[in-house]
């Protein structure tokens, strides 16, 4: 082991570290400092000499291949602007960018097809990393070797057992790899020419190439060799350069130029530099004089506060660059307030975002009118809300709602949901509460289709629709549809009992005082509550009037003397020998018996040899 001390300073080792490594010093050394020998700097000068490249400053490069990139297919150029750089961190993003061109790690390109923005990453000694953002330019367009990464897990097991471990800072290993001059290409960032010219105010021009002072002018003779195509080229790119520049949105020389051409800004200039009145001296300056405090000016232009003032002429061209990516009002506004400002320019934004056709193509929906209500009819069953559910359990439902008693109908349709099939279902119904003057239901073609149509007509019925994907518009339906929905599925279950299911919701509908009329649909569709097994107390008896009471007497009367025509009064007692009706052997017609009770007006119990047998008078 060399150890090599090239000026005075404390032990390397202490005794401390010497007994705790266990180091056999043998019984009679004792060690107090070593002194630089002539040999040891040769041996240092040595190594320094033959392995030049580990001993300079820096963190050297990787010996192997360079590395290249994989793409999936030809990469497409992807230029992205430079993001600002903190003022509090140019001087430190400069240094970096130097320091790293000096080491080599980057190399200084005058223009590029590729360009990824830079990210400054600040460390905890107070000094900064550089990185760049290559997830919107080179990342996506990559063929990745994915590498699973090992788990803590899995570390921790190969460290198992282990007792000496080495520290390796690898803070710029990345920087050690080389890239392949077709690599290189793809990688470029343009940010220093950013943060050398943010402490300037500047514009692009396009100055010819005989115009430069100080270009070499060897490097820039024509070429008698070269082809006419290519200085055909050249002014090509020179057409597009002028066109770059006069497509600039905004420059401090045009709004200084537009201002003084500008009426009331000329005014607002005059009160700036002699001082406002004490009231405001027209309308159209009213904005200007509630925000006069703020206004100050700046190479002959109006800034409010850190915000220019921005002259008639241009808001128009201000707004189509704001609205580029047609965001809405809000984020518009946001951006506008950073660098512009104008009076009104708040509702100038808004009237521009809806006068937008693109954004109006693909907008939210408008915002919703007022509900309108169904007018509430003035009978039962004049007017009913019909829709399909399901598939539920297999099946599809049609749902029916009398508009006046909230009486619901849930009506299996199997999955059969033709118009014939629902025609039939309406006609079986319309047996039971009579015909509706009004159909409500949605678009579907069961309901609209010319069979349909032709069933209402000839029973005289009004069909209504609703608007196209607009469900609430049928709203009574839609509702019912969704409750029918939600309680068939708390009971649970299969699909066996389904039936037993939907009458069990529909009774316990019918019979429950709807929150809308206070009533149960019962009472408002049939006149009366429906007996179920939560009634204690009898009912009370209906009230008839006398005329109904004797019309009723009277035709009960009748019926019974056309019926009782042709017969003869029976008696019977208790003990009387008879003979009974028996029916189950063809072969004998009676057989003898007694009567051992009386049951009812017209039911005896007879003893036979057979057993008990109940029969009607007219069996005996």
């Amino acid at each position: 082991m060399v150890i090599v001390r090239d000026r005075k300073g404390q032990a390397l080792f202490g005794r401390d570290l010497i007994r705790d490594l266990k180091v056999d010093m043998g019984p009679h050394v004792n060690l107090n400092s070593v002194a630089p020998l002539e040999a040891n700097k040769e041996t240092e000068n040595t190594l320094k000499n033959e392995f030049r490249e580990l001993f300079e400053p820096g963190h050297g490069t990787y010996k192997g291949p360079a590395v290249e990139l994989k793409f999936k297919k030809t990469p497409e150029p992807v230029f992205l602007k430079s993001r600002p750089v903190p003022f509090a961190l140019v001087e430190k993003v400069s240094k970096e960018l130097d320091r790293l061109e000096a080491e080599g790690s980057l190399k200084r390109v005058m223009n590029s097809d590729f360009a990824s923005p830079l990210v400054i990453i600040p460390k905890a000694n107070n000094e900064i990393r550089l990185c760049v953002d290559f997830k919107r330019t080179i990342n996506p367009q990559l063929d990745v070797d994915e590498y699973p990464l090992p788990t803590p897990e899995s570390i921790f097991q190969q460290l198992n057992g282990g007792k000496l471990f080495s520290k390796i800072d690898l803070k710029a290993a990345f920087n050690q790899l080389r890239l392949s001059e077709k690599a290189q290409e793809y990688l470029r960032r343009l940010q220093r020419w950013a943060i050398r010219l943010m402490q300037y105010t500047f514009e692009i021009q396009y100055v010819s190439t005989d115009k430069f002072g100080n270009a070499d002018g060897l490097s820039r003779l024509p070429d008698p060799a070269e082809k006419p195509e290519k200085f055909r080229k050249m002014e090509e790119r020179h057409v597009l350069a002028v066109e770059a520049e006069q497509s600039w949105p905004i420059s401090l020389s045009k709004v200084r130029k537009l201002t003084q051409g500008d009426k009331v800004l000329q005014e607002v200039l005059a009160h700036i530099r002699k001082g406002w009145p004490a009231k405001c001296p027209s309308d159209k300056l009213v904005p200007y004089f509630r925000k006069r405090h703020s206004l100050t000016i700046v190479k002959g232009c109006i800034v409010k506060g850190h915000r220019i003032v921005i002259p008639r002429e241009l808001r128009q061209r201000i707004l189509t660059e704001l609205h580029g990516a047609h965001d809405g009002a809000t984020r518009m506004y946001s951006l506008a307030q950073q660098n512009y400002w104008f009076p009104n320019m708040e509702q100038e934004i808004k009237r521009y975002v809806s006068l937008c056709a693109d954004c109006a193509v693909v907008g939210k929906d408008n915002v919703r009118v007022p509900i309108q209500l169904w007018s509430r009819p003035n009978n039962p069953w004049e007017r009913i809300h019909i829709d399909l559910c399901g598939p539920l359990h297999g099946k599809m439902w049609l749902i029916v709602v009398d508009s006046y008693s909230k009486w619901p109908e849930a009506i299996d349709m199997g999955r059969n949901t033709t118009s014939k099939a629902v025609i039939s279902k309406l006609r079986n119904l319309f047996s039971i509460h009579g015909i509706p003057e009004q159909i409500v239901s949605d678009n579907g073609t069961q309901f609209t289709s010319s069979e349909m149509a032709n069933f209402c007509r000839l029973n005289k019925i009004e069909q209504n629709f609703s608007a196209p994907e607009k469900q609430s518009s049928n709203g009574q339906a839609e509702r019912m549809v969704q409750t029918f929905k939600n309680a068939i599925r708390k009971f649970g279950g299969d699909d066996s009992n389904i039936s037993l299911k939907v009458t069990k919701w529909l009774f316990s509908y019918r019979i429950t005082p709807h929150p809308a009329t206070g009533k149960s649909p019962s009472e408002l569709l049939m006149g009366r509550k429906l007996r179920s097994r939560l009634n204690i107390l009898p009912r009370q008896p209906q009230k008839v009037s006398k005329g109904e009471q004797k019309a009723v007497s009277k035709y009960r009367q009748k019926l019974a003397e056309n019926a009782n025509k042709g017969r003869r009064e029976k008696k019977f007692a208790q003990g009387d020998l008879v003979y009974a009706r028996k029916f189950n052997d063809p072969r004998i017609r009676w057989i003898p018996g007694v009567v051992s009770e009386l049951i009812g007006q017209r039911l005896l119990a007879i003893q036979t040899e057979f057993g008990v047998l109940k029969r009607h008078y007219d069996q005996v």
